[in-house]
């Protein structure tokens, strides 16, 4: 049986499992049909459902595996709803609300969020923080490149060690560490 790869329902095929080319296209019959069939039943409410990432699929000549369409949508689905109850909890206190209310049902979990957000943001700020400080400590010449100390020597319990292993004396030179 010789079926077209730019048939409408091979297209639909194609874009409901998101296979990019020709090779990937099974050569069982009845695992094609049986798919096909599941890709027509849930094409219309698919489509719904992930119409933004199909419709920036087709502007930047992506395709998206079925997989990948709704996981952009429930994480886009998630942050839309984030965003909308971090927006109760902020209406809340501007807004004369009753119990039954969706700013009432929806404002303490923006509450928590709110809160959550703040945390992230400290804690990320605390790390940016360590960072600036780890890397102000660093000397570096006129052109950005890092000037490295002299190799720190042993101390001296380590060096006496080191010395009654060889079985030597070792030599001391004092110096006196001076203020840049």
């Amino acid at each position: 049986m010789k079926l077209d790869y730019d048939s409408k329902t091979a297209k639909i095929y194609r874009w409901f499992y998101g296979i990019h080319s020709t090779e990937n296209l099974t050569n069982d019959g009845c695992e094609y049909f049986k798919k096909l069939i599941l890709a027509l039943f849930l094409f219309i409410p698919l489509a719904l459902v992930t119409l933004p990432i199909t419709i920036i699929g087709l502007i930047y000549r992506n395709t998206y595996t079925l997989g990948e369409r709704i996981g952009f949508m429930v994480f886009l689905f998630l942050v839309s709803f984030c965003l909308f109850a971090m927006g109760c909890s902020v209406a809340m206190f501007f807004v004369d609300w009753d119990k039954t209310s969706l700013i009432c049902k929806l404002g303490p979990p923006g509450c928590l969020l709110w809160i959550l957000v703040i945390g992230v943001c400290i804690y990320q700020g605390i790390l940016a923080l360590r960072d600036y400080i780890r890397e102000s400590r660093i000397q570096r010449d006129e052109y950005g490149y890092i000037i490295w100390n002299k190799p720190k020597q042993d101390n001296l319990l380590v060096a006496f060690y080191k010395a009654k292993k060889e079985k030597y004396c070792p030599k001391l030179e004092w110096y006196r560490k001076t203020k840049n």
